[in-house]
């Protein structure tokens, strides 16, 4: 407003000094220098008069003139006043919709890790889970133990049964062989989807930059702005220049006018094109944490097939040692029937013994290897070996063993 206000004053005093010259220069004209004094006074008054009624009309023209070309200026300035808001305001536009898509990406972190927190607080329950189901395998196993004495009944359906678990087992295993590859390709995935996201955080913030750039491209265009309206009043002293420069300047304007509109629609197709990532971002997002959920889960049931195939081993591993127990067993029965006591040999004597023999059961040494003391009580043991030849073989086949020892009590 001020600059409009010296602007006016300026223009008003150009016209008075160009009325001025005006004046002066029709008061040269018509005054009368020449000696003649037959001339009327008549005359020099009436050109007078009517050479002020020209210039009156002139004045007028001019003043006519000078102010439409004020309100074409007026009118213009204020078209790139008006521009220059609608850049500062679609530059704080631009900041606000980049500080909300900031808060959106916190939203969204904050809501990824609650997620995250409660699935940790799921994983518990299913770890207390698991450990009621590792409780009831663990009284399975104790009313196994309860049922051991009546295993050497069932051995066949046992080895049977084993002998299926173990072709189970291996298909098993095998799922979980092919499992483990498809975590691994899982795991590929996240790593490439999470170098995605990284990407496009970086383009986020390229972005960021370049819209500061632009706003302090428009704050210069700004400044350049003022100045020449500095300029235009500079100026206003050659008025038909002015006019061919605010010719120029309003084609100017008119180009700045389309350029801001181009503008306005490449940031709007900015913020359909962020929009758009964003919708991917989170499309993505989703997708990791369920590729997550998936590779927990897997872990959960790779543990509990673990802790399965450990108890299924150690349960083949008690029914080994049970069964080798009784076939040892068996063998120290067969030999305390045939044991006749030496004369005079004191009670509860004991002695550990080494038997060799071939599949079929036929022995093919004996020897002591923990004597009794007793040298007689030791050969009657070795006798009783001897004539127990061929010993029972074992339930399972796979248990025998060509040299064993057993402890020989006949009081135990």
């Amino acid at each position: 407003m001020n600059r409009r206000r010296v602007f006016d004053r300026t223009s008003a005093t150009v016209l008075a000094v160009l009325v001025h010259v005006v004046l002066i220069g029709v008061l040269l004209v018509n005054l009368d220098w020449s000696p003649n004094v037959m001339d009327t006074p008549a005359a020099p008054i009436q050109a007078v008069v009517l050479d002020e009624q020209r210039i009156a009309a002139e004045m007028a023209e001019i003043e006519r003139e000078e102010r439409e070309e004020r309100e074409r200026e007026h009118e213009r300035l204020e078209a790139m006043d008006r521009a220059a808001q609608e850049a500062r305001e679609q530059r704080i536009a631009e900041e606000q919709r980049l500080a909300s898509l900031q808060d959106e990406l916190s939203d969204v972190r904050r809501e990824h890790e609650e997620a995250l927190r409660v699935r940790s607080r799921e994983e518990e329950d299913r770890l207390d889970e698991l450990q009621q189901q590792q409780q009831v395998h663990l009284d399975r196993i104790e009313k196994l133990k309860r049922e051991e004495e009546e295993i050497t009944r069932e051995q066949e359906a046992e080895l049977a049964r084993l002998a299926v678990e173990n072709a189970a087992l291996e298909e098993q295993q095998r799922r979980i062989e092919e499992q483990k590859i498809l975590a691994e390709r899982a795991r590929d995935r996240a790593v490439e989807a999470r170098e995605r996201i990284e990407e496009e955080a970086r383009r986020v913030e390229e972005q960021k930059r370049i819209a500061e750039q632009e706003a302090r491209r428009l704050e210069e265009e700004k400044r350049r702005a003022e100045a020449e309206k500095q300029r235009i009043e500079e100026e206003t002293r050659r008025v038909e220049e002015q006019k061919r420069r605010a010719e120029a300047e309003k084609r100017r304007a008119e180009e700045e006018a389309r350029r801001v509109e181009e503008q306005q629609r490449i940031a709007e197709q900015e913020a359909r094109r962020l929009e758009e990532q964003k919708r991917i971002a989170e499309q993505e997002a989703r997708r990791l944490e369920e590729e997550r959920r998936a590779e927990e889960e897997k872990r959960a049931l790779e543990s509990a097939l673990a802790q399965e195939e450990a108890e299924l081993a150690s349960a083949r591993q008690r029914l080994r040692d049970k069964l080798l127990a009784e076939y040892s067993a068996r063998i120290r029965a067969a030999v305390e029937r045939n044991w006749v006591r030496p004369p005079g040999a004191p009670e509860q004597l004991t002695c550990l013994v080494k038997v060799s023999q071939i599949p079929s059961g036929d022995v093919v040494d004996v020897s002591i290897v923990e004597s009794s003391g007793d040298r007689a009580f030791d050969r009657s043991v070795v006798n009783a070996v001897w004539q127990s030849s061929p010993l029972p073989p074992p339930r399972d086949p796979a248990l025998f063993r060509r040299e064993l020892q057993f402890q020989f009590d006949p009081e135990g």
